[in-house]
């Protein structure tokens, strides 16, 4: 059985890109990116919005060239790959985005 991660999307930048190295030296540019589905409410009539939020990690020489290119607001198209993390708090309450 064959197996695929791959996502394409557009949307917008919600902050500033953090742009990182690592202790072994590899860049790392962290952003957040909005991107909205529109859909006409059955019940009402009228056009709504339903925001998707997304974490989004570039890392090495992709993140060196995108970092001085990307501003909060700007349109971005993204393909990569979907990971999901999840931690825990300090309270013992498991989270995951």
């Amino acid at each position: 059985m064959a197996y695929l991660n791959r996502v394409s999307m557009i949307g917008n930048l919600t902050r500033e890109p953090e742009f990182k190295k690592s202790t072994s030296g590899l860049s790392l540019l962290s952003f957040g990116v909005a991107s909205n589905r529109s859909f006409k409410n059955k019940q009402t009539g009228e056009l709504e919005k339903d925001p998707c939020f997304i974490d989004v990690s570039i890392w090495g020489n992709a993140a060196e060239y995108c970092g001085p290119r990307l501003k909060k607001g700007g349109e971005v198209f993204l393909e990569g790959r979907l990971k999901f993390n999840t931690w825990q708090d300090q309270s013992g309450q498991r989270s995951g985005n």
